[in-house]
């Protein structure tokens, strides 16, 4: 079995629940708060260990893997770290917060994967739910043709309760993060299901201030990018969106066909065809799909999962990329791509004008990012931010941090972080 380390016990502590059904062994785990560890140990398979220190953790004895589940802004360094040990590398999105940040993720898996063989894949989740799989095998098939037009819609409304026990204090990474930046769940979907990669990106915001009055966040705005694929289509994707009406929507326009789900669940699929290109006996539908995976273990070991199972095939794919030794789709590129389209996206957004996305397995496009160190993230001080985070500067209002506060004290962030 995987001998597997989880760095990040809020959203990693879901991952662990998973470990025992996806043949892997949790040894270690590391974080700096004791209740999250406490809550985590229970998980650890006999022998297994809890650190507060990075360092002292990836040290354990005979660990294989680390699931990266920390700061969203905060992955690369730690990433170097486990490459020059020989641990394969689950990030959590996004690989990286400045392109400077991606060049070197980049030249160091190249690196090290020469030494000893190292796996990087990013872990987005939501192309592995099951409305996404089955889009994809529908697309490679054949039935719908050549991709002309794809979506892809991350809308997540909540109230200010919520958001406040997701953002614990002022230097949270939430407080600061641009609109665009969170833009796997909606990207990754269409180039799982199409197999292409983001070109070039334009963006535009709605700014919306309501959405964070009673809370300490700075970001009023929503954010709309258009990318050209490298397939010679265009993808219409979000960041992480929150007007009203919550769900995930994708969809792939073809020239033949379309396939995407209903709003209202990823369990199910709508299919349309160009009635001259309709497969014979295949009337446009709505029907609940099967799991399209290739897995020798039992197809519904994923119910109860997070995110429509989406959680466990995710694991399941990593762990199969160690296992057989071979590359997983979101490969260091690919994930350095989604998190360009998320920065330049951003700077599309604020001066109104095209960015192509570089192709980051080419030095020689390396070469232009390495020095670009730009990011709208303070440092644990509050400092070291170059970017602003806002199109329309927002300062909360001293109702809104009082609310914050109260929402802290009902003890709100000990399961979320």
């Amino acid at each position: 079995m995987i001998r597997l380390g989880i760095f990040g016990l809020s959203r990693g502590w879901w991952y662990a629940i998973i470990m025992k059904k996806a043949n892997v062994e949790l040894v270690a785990i590391c974080d700096v708060d004791q209740e999250r560890i406490d809550k985590c140990k229970e998980l650890l398979a006999p022998g297994g260990k809890a650190y507060t220190d990075f360092d002292e953790f990836i040290e354990h004895d005979g660990l294989d893997a680390v699931i990266l589940a920390n700061y969203f802004d905060q992955h690369v360094r730690f990433a170097v770290k486990c490459f020059e040990r020989g641990i394969h590398v689950l990030s959590e999105t996004i690989s990286n917060s400045t392109m400077a940040e991606g060049v070197l993720l980049c030249r160091q898996w190249e690196k090290y994967n020469k030494i000893n063989g190292v796996k990087y894949m990013l872990a987005e989740n939501y192309p592995f739910m099951r409305c996404n799989l089955e889009m994809k095998h529908l697309y490679q098939s054949g039935k719908l043709g050549r991709a002309l037009y794809c979506e892809g819609e991350y809308n997540h409304p909540s109230p200010a309760a919520y958001r406040n026990a997701t953002t614990p204090e002022p230097n949270h990474w939430r407080v600061w993060c641009p609109p665009t930046y969170y833009c796997t769940h909606a990207l990754g979907p269409v180039m799982h299901i199409t197999q292409s990669m983001p070109m070039t990106v334009m963006a535009q915001t709605v700014y919306f201030p309501e959405w964070i009055e009673g809370t300490i966040r700075r970001t009023p705005e929503h954010a709309v990018m258009l990318l050209s694929m490298s397939d010679g289509s265009i993808a219409r994707v979000q960041g992480a969106s929150a007007w009203g009406g919550h769900g995930n929507h994708y969809r792939i326009s073809g020239s033949r066909g379309s396939a995407e789900n209903p709003y209202s669940t990823v369990e199910k699929v709508t299919v349309r065809y160009n009635d001259w290109h309709r497969p014979e006996g295949e009337p446009d539908t709505t029907y609940d799909p099967p799991w399209r995976v290739d897995d020798e273990l039992d197809r519904e070991l994923c119910n109860g999962f997070g995110h429509g199972g989406s959680d466990f095939w995710m694991i399941r794919e990593f762990v199969n990329c160690i296992e057989k030794d071979r590359d997983p789709f979101f490969d260091v590129y690919r994930s350095v791509a989604m998190s360009s389209v998320a920065i330049l996206g951003w700077r599309s957004a604020m001066e109104g004008k095209r960015y192509d996305i570089p192709d980051m397995s080419k030095e020689e496009e390396r070469v232009l990012w390495e020095n670009d160190n730009a990011t709208p993230f303070p440092d644990e001080n509050g400092e070291g931010n170059t970017v602003p985070c806002s199109i329309h500067p927002y300062q909360p209002q001293q109702k809104d941090i009082e609310n914050a506060k109260k929402d802290w004290a009902s003890k709100q962030t000990a399961s979320l972080g």
